[in-house]
């Protein structure tokens, strides 16, 4: 079928025989023209001769009516096509996907999600790794955007890298030329054209003769300040008495320890610490969950659901990304119920979130 043809249902020959019987039915009851001077019986026989254009006239212009009804009822209730998403996981070499006008270069070892089109918007979700975008200008169309954990850019129309690291899981904008929007922790930054977010840190200025302080060497050390002389005490006028000279008194020898080559005993060594207890690892935060989840899918599905599971019954954007990604694993696995109820219960409780539109697009897929 042609798309652009429209089938309309011909009109039986009942239904033809009735509007033909109304619309003639309603021309009788209209007066005759005040300037005729034929008698009644000839304007009588005249009549339907005299009236067949008009209702052949009157006749099309309801079929047109009738035609246009069912063509705008067949319009109006064409269904929306669904937003296409796909899933992009490289491992040695990198991949490249158009999205309309925008092109999308995803790096190896990454993986993400790219979902709609250029009229109704584009979402790209980095799991981990890489991507490179050129997007066209949308020319009022709704936005280009990418998610990268809890760090969102919003464009419209520009070269741009987005990076995010396996461990720690932050990510890393770098603009070629244009301008985009990172939000990031609720606040919303402008990165142009040859910059970076997060920038990079400022060196330290250099030190001046002002901040510097003195160093101090062996010849150029700090000079004691010399003691100050001591006033000699006056001497008494008379003369000191003499002690009386007393016999001196014989000492004993002292004994000395004969010397001997016998060699000495060195001192024992100390004792060795006792060894500290082992320091406990940290437990392992939110994020670096989320990702090891991500890259259990394709080996471990079932225990990259378990992680899911624990992550989306606490709270915060990870939960949220959590409960997801195990809805969308289980979709990909065939498990509709499962995933039916994760999907349903992450627009319950997050019916504004991040993925939202793509919940709600699985959800259309699979019924």
């Amino acid at each position: 079928m042609h798309p652009h043809k429209i089938d309309v249902e011909p009109l039986s020959e009942q239904r033809w025989t009735k509007i033909e019987a109304g619309l003639f039915e309603r021309l009788d009851r209209e007066p005759a023209p005040s300037n005729l001077q034929a008698p009644l019986p000839q304007i009588e026989a005249a009549r339907p001769w005299r009236w067949k254009p008009a209702a052949a006239l009157v006749l099309a212009g309801a079929m047109a009516a009738a035609i246009g009804a069912l063509v705008s009822k067949s319009f109006f209730q064409s269904p929306t096509p669904p937003l296409a998403s796909s899933r992009i996981v490289t491992t040695g070499a990198d991949s490249h996907v158009a999205v309309g006008e925008s092109e999308v270069d995803v790096s190896p070892d990454s993986a993400v999600v790219v979902t709609g089109d250029d009229a109704r918007g584009v979402l790209v979700v980095v799991d981990r790794g890489k991507v490179d975008c050129e997007v066209a200008p949308r020319k009022g169309r709704p936005p280009f955007v990418v998610q990268a954990g809890d760090v969102r850019v919003r464009v419209v129309g520009t070269h741009f890298t987005v990076a995010r690291d396996a461990q720690g899981g932050g990510a890393h904008v770098s603009v070629s030329h244009g301008v985009v929007e990172v939000t990031s922790h609720g606040q919303t930054v402008s990165v142009h054209a040859g910059d970076e977010w997060p920038a990079a840190p400022s060196p330290p200025p250099a030190p001046t003769a002002q901040n510097t302080p003195p160093v101090l060497t062996p010849q150029a050390g700090l000079q004691a300040p010399a003691p100050a002389l001591a006033t000699p005490r006056t001497r008494a006028r008379h003369a000191p008495r003499t002690a009386p000279q007393r016999a001196p008194v014989a000492q004993p020898p002292i004994a000395q320890a004969p010397v001997t080559d016998a060699p000495v005993a060195p001192p024992p060594p100390p004792e060795p610490p006792p060894p500290a207890a082992p320091a406990r690892p940290p437990a392992p935060s939110a994020q670096e969950l989320y990702e090891s989840a991500n890259r259990m899918e394709a080996s471990n599905p079932d225990g990259a659901i378990v992680i899911y599971g624990k992550l989306a019954a606490g709270s915060g954007p990870w939960a949220a990304n959590a409960l997801y990604a195990a809805g969308r694993l289980q979709a990909d696995r065939g498990r509709r119920g499962d995933a039916t109820r994760l999907l349903n219960e992450y627009l319950t409780r997050y019916p504004n979130g991040a993925n939202a539109r793509d919940a709600r697009d699985l959800l259309d897929k699979m019924r």
